[in-house]
């Protein structure tokens, strides 16, 4: 029974470590609408109000970014755009992983340094999934290249035989 719990509990941390990677990109859209909707509250907005205007803060805070990317060529700025999403996430992923850790280690120095290694491996993946070009999914594949090269001269048309 207890190597059924083990055995359970191991891949839980494992599907969590995956959700947290996938979910890593938008730490920052969801820092944002946070700070946005608690400052909507605190000058005196309704809190469903506060929620909902901190919800679309954050959906397009998202949206502005993938349209960035989209649009800017330069690879500094994509880079810059995507350390901009590399922060929020590797202070999440820390906060993840030194929560996880506490209940797992009763060293602090342990705690602290898986907390780092989540942190840098939130944040890694935050940029990878921005840095990463945008696939056009409905564009039709390319025709395949002939594996003959191309003629210089006029097309010759082979008799046809009976």
């Amino acid at each position: 029974m207890m190597l059924l719990a083990l055995l359970m509990g191991g891949v839980g941390l494992i599907l969590l470590g995956r959700f947290a990677a996938r979910l890593a990109v938008h730490a920052g859209p969801l820092f944002a609408g946070a700070a946005a909707g608690g400052a909507f509250h605190a000058h005196g907005v309704d809190l469903a109000a506060a929620i909902g205007l901190g919800v679309l803060v954050a959906i397009s805070v998202l949206a502005l970014a993938h349209l960035l990317m989209q649009l800017v060529r330069s690879s500094s700025r994509r880079v810059a755009l995507a350390a901009l999403f590399a922060g929020p996430a590797a202070f999440a992923g820390y906060h993840l992983l030194h929560g996880v850790a506490a209940l797992l280690l009763t060293s602090e120095m342990d705690r602290q340094l898986l907390g780092l290694v989540g942190g840098a491996m939130a944040a890694a993946s935050a940029w990878a999934q921005m840095i990463r070009p945008m696939v056009d999914h409905g564009a039709a594949p390319e025709p395949p290249l002939s594996p003959e090269p191309p003629t210089s001269g006029p097309p010759t048309f082979a008799p046809h035989r009976r």
